[in-house]
């Protein structure tokens, strides 16, 4: 409660102007319905139902953005670059190949024609001679040269490509800038940037790749035109890295003084007139190449092509583009500026799809366009170091307080003094908080070690092996929870060895701490969590013995966005903008993973008897797989709350949960038997006809061992490490699965890769990593939604995934 109260009192602008009443009569009206403010000796408490009201009363002065001249402007860029797209890419189709460059050149010289108009108009004389300085325009020139041909390598890839699909291709221009200006103007992103970058490039190649897979153009085929392939890559590369150089150049030689700042026309102009000129020598020796190929520059055009008044729209719309892109970039903030470009990109990729009827499968590649636009909003969302988000409570901004010597009134003084120590008291520092491991190295490097290699070595286990010689999932989950017990109550006695006498000794209190950790009531109340995790352990197993362990663990990262889901109704968390976004990118690429995996699957083989039972199979272990994700996330959910609501020590927690589990286990093997109507596997799962051990070997026993620590580890980190840390770990130790999965020594043990290695299949599955690494790594800004009953808060999302698929 104190820390609630103090969080309110924070709300009072302490960091604004001085807020006492210059004002007699505002003053008599204060004094009147908050005596309180002016009473030294008044008690926090008698202030608190007023301070969220003086925080409007003092924010109701403070103007707005301009939303509506933004909305416009943002409306306008949409518009007129999805038509500037759309109309270049018509002329480089429909166009002949001299004509397109020409149309580059009319567009630069109506550009200057513009600028030069507008300088007339506002400044006179004086503004033109500065618009035809050639002094500035030297100096803008190499800027003006890379932009100029960066278009001209555009136009290439527009006879490769559509526009929708090159305006998504083209937004690896964010990873590439970023990375340029790291190296050249060593600009600092954070951590949530550069995992955002990483997500841009996998989407954007996740994109190119699964285009390719579905949708070749006609002159693929074709030897004759086969450079055209090289061309439009080449094209959209080179104008890529010309682009993103441009704008490194314009932000290192173009930091002018005060006095030797322009107006943005004149600024525009002095760029343009470098482009004209490197336009028309780019024209001309383009020109003269075709003049000497094979019939000449003027064999494929025809009269009608140069008379299309078309042409002009062209130009005009091209123009009127370049002037408002450089309006967006001066006016509009970050956050706006991609908004437009996705917004842009959305429309000119999804427009012509809706109205264009095309043969062509766009269901992947669409939803992997869709995954780009999403992972471009995770980056413009991404905070920035200069960037200091604003704490909420109850949609009131806090403020930071100032000095107390800077606080006008008795009031505001007390106000900060109390929020100082009560902070002090109800928040604890990082290192208070992981007291309890204080070196989290080790722990970590074990659990993404063990975490990768606990579903390959089940799956291991699982080959050359036939059906009736298996072994039960059951057996193994109830030894490995039976020694995980063994060893909390070894941790609990905590034995030594005298060495005079060798005599072991035991803790003098083992007995109580023995009890406190096979205690029944704490062992009845945490049986829920205990079902989940047994379900979960269960399911893995049964689905592993179906499919590779690559694709569960690709698949196991779903439980992300449901855990997400289910906290914010059901716990009332609150995520950032970012986080939602990452949620979105994880279930859209989840999809096109596995659809995209299973047509690669469905090309390389021809089907049969042999196939379709492949596919039945597959078909039941990715039900599996999405059961044990089931029971892994609500055993996740109700784990938080059994792990960090209630007190004990770890080994007191583990040893109860794991107790649970193996009253669970035991309960399966009785039961299991009379679960099925089939005679077979009625023997099979009955462990009192077949054996305990039937089907086990080292295979199933160095599983069954590695699955200790590796529980052990996954509860470490529940418990004591912070979220950002645990989701790293989660999405390594996903990786190191992924990649092993994919190599010969997969094939070399005996296990049978399920499908075929894909190239696009396994970029799919670096963006799913990605997201949900981007997801993680923005949890400090996330929260609980406020409430009165809950006294305290944990920290938010620890729950999520936190067992790793049944760990």
């Amino acid at each position: 409660m104190e820390a609630s109260a103090a969080s309110m009192l924070f709300c009072l602008p302490l960091s604004s102007p001085d807020i006492s009443p210059s004002s007699q009569t505002l003053k008599r009206s204060l004094r009147q319905r908050a005596p309180s403010l002016f009473d030294e000796l008044a008690a926090p408490g008698d202030v608190l139902p007023v301070s969220s009201s003086l925080r409007r009363v003092v924010g109701a002065g403070q103007p707005h953005p301009e939303l509506r001249r933004m909305s416009w402007l943002m409306f306008l860029f949409v518009v007129l670059d999805t038509s500037k797209g759309l109309l270049v890419s018509w002329s480089a189709a429909h166009s002949c190949v001299a004509l397109v460059p020409i149309a580059l050149c009319a567009k630069n010289v109506l550009s200057i024609a513009f600028g030069l108009g507008l300088a007339a108009l506002l400044d006179g004389m004086p503004g033109v001679r500065r618009c035809l300085d050639i002094r500035r325009s030297l100096r803008v020139f190499p800027v003006a040269a890379c932009f100029c041909t960066a278009q001209m390598a555009m136009l290439f890839a527009f006879r490769a490509f559509n526009a929708g699909s090159l305006k998504i291709m083209a937004q690896v221009n964010l990873p590439t800038m970023a990375v340029l200006s790291r190296l050249v103007l060593g600009r600092r992103y954070t951590t949530q940037q550069w995992a955002a970058i990483a997500l841009v490039a996998a989407a954007v190649t996740a994109f190119m790749q699964v285009r390719l897979l579905y949708y070749r153009p006609p002159y693929f085929g074709q030897e004759h035109q086969a450079p055209f392939r090289f061309l439009g890559v080449a094209g959209l590369l080179c104008s890529i890295f010309l682009s993103c150089s441009a704008s490194i150049l314009t932000e290192r030689f173009l930091k002018l003084d005060a006095s030797e700042r322009a107006p943005f026309y004149i600024q525009k102009t002095n760029i343009m007139l470098g482009e004209v000129v490197t336009s028309f020598i780019l024209t001309a020796f383009y020109l003269q190449t075709l003049a000497s190929s094979e019939g000449g520059a003027t064999s494929c055009c025809s009269w009608e092509q140069v008379s299309d008044r078309r042409n002009l729209l062209v130009v005009l719309v091209w123009a009127i583009h370049g002037w408002m892109a450089g309006i967006i970039v001066k006016q509009c903030s970050a956050v706006v500026k991609n908004l437009s470009h996705i917004l842009s990109a959305a429309v000119m990729y999804f427009f012509p799809l809706a109205f264009i009827a095309t043969p062509v499968n766009n269901g992947p590649v669409s939803a992997c366009a869709l995954l780009v636009l999403i992972a471009i909003m995770v980056w413009a969302l991404a905070p920035t170091f200069r960037e200091k988000r604003p704490q909420m409570h109850h949609g009131v901004h806090f403020e930071p307080p100032q000095p107390k010597n800077q606080l006008s009134t008795p009031f505001l003084r007390k106000v900060a003094s109390s929020n100082s120590c009560v902070t002090d008291v109800s928040e604890p520092t990082a290192d208070q908080q992981g007291s309890g491991f204080p070196h989290m190295g080790p722990v970590v490097l074990g659990f993404i070690m063990l975490d990768a290699a606990k579903p390959i070595l089940v799956s291991w286990a699982h080959s050359n092996k036939a059906p009736d010689q298996g072994f039960n999932g059951v057996t193994l989950i109830l030894v490995q929870t039976s020694i995980s017990t063994a060893i909390g109550l070894l941790v609990a006695a905590r034995p030594s060895i005298s060495l005079p006498s060798l005599k072991v000794q035991l803790h003098p209190g083992y007995r109580e701490r023995v009890y406190r950790c096979l205690e029944p009531m704490a062992v009845g109340r945490q049986l829920p969590v205990s079902f989940c995790l047994v379900m979960s352990k269960l399911c893995l197993i049964m689905a592993l013995e179906k499919l590779d362990a690559g694709s569960v663990r690709v698949l196991c990262q779903s439980s992300l966005p449901l855990v997400g889901v289910c906290g914010a109704v059901l716990f009332r968390r609150r995520y950032s903008a970012m986080q939602w976004c990452s949620l979105a990118g994880v279930t859209v690429a989840l999809g096109c993973f596995y659809y995209v995996k299973h047509e690669v699957k469905l090309a390389s083989c021809i089907v049969g008897e042999a196939d379709h039972a492949s596919s039945c199979a597959s078909t039941s272990g990715t039900v599996l797989a999405l059961s044990s994700i089931s029971f892994n996330c609500l055993g996740a959910l109700l784990a938080e709350k059994f792990l960090k609501k209630r007190g004990g020590l770890l080994y007191e927690q583990k040893v109860q949960l794991v107790s649970g589990e193996v009253l669970f286990n035991i309960f399966l093997l009785i039961i299991m038997p009379f679960l099925f109507t089939d005679p077979a596997k009625s023997s099979f799962n009955n462990v009192f006809e077949r054996g305990f051990f039937a089907g086990w070997d080292v295979r199933v026993l160095i599983c069954a061992l590695v699955w200790i620590p590796s529980g052990w580890t996954a509860t470490m980190l529940v418990k004591e490490a912070s979220n950002v840390l645990k989701v790293v770990a989660q999405g390594a130790a996903s990786m190191l699965t992924y990649a092993f999965s994919l190599t010969p020594l997969v094939a070399a043990a005996g296990m049978k890769a399920r499908e075929p290695i894909s190239l696009p299949v396994a970029v799919l599955a670096l963006s799913v990593l990605f997201a949900a690494l981007t997801f993680g790594l923005d949890s400090v800004h996330a929260g609980r939604a406020p409430s009165e009953d809950l006294k305290r808060e944990d920290p938010p999302n620890k729950a999520v995934g936190s067992t790793a698929c049944g760990g």
